[in-house]
């Protein structure tokens, strides 16, 4: 049970070092709800729904990180087709002024 909480745990912190913060992440905004109901269903003693809360969390979180690395990749790829119009933009003006 303990596990699944340090499961949750650090798939929140890894989605913050991905950079969700950056991005606006409903996922990860349940994620850290999801575990602090898990924390308070620990208190109450009742652990199966602990466990349950936990892992939802962890894939709120895991889910929240994967949107943030698409969205990072996604901007790379806008700036990589950018670059080569531009480079398409230049080939097209020198070979105009060659003829």
């Amino acid at each position: 049970m303990y596990g699944a909480l340090q499961a949750a745990e650090t798939a929140i912190a890894d989605a913050d070092r991905n950079g969700v913060n950056g991005y606006p992440s409903p996922e990860l905004v349940e994620a850290r709800n999801k575990l602090q109901q898990a924390r308070a269903a620990i208190e109450m003693e009742q652990m199966p729904l602990a466990v349950y809360l936990a892992q939802e969390s962890q894939v709120n979180a895991e889910l929240a990180s994967a949107k943030a690395t698409l969205i990072k990749e996604q901007q790379v790829n806008d700036e990589i087709k950018e670059g080569i119009e531009v480079l398409k933009q230049e080939m097209d003006r020198n070979m105009g002024a060659g003829s």
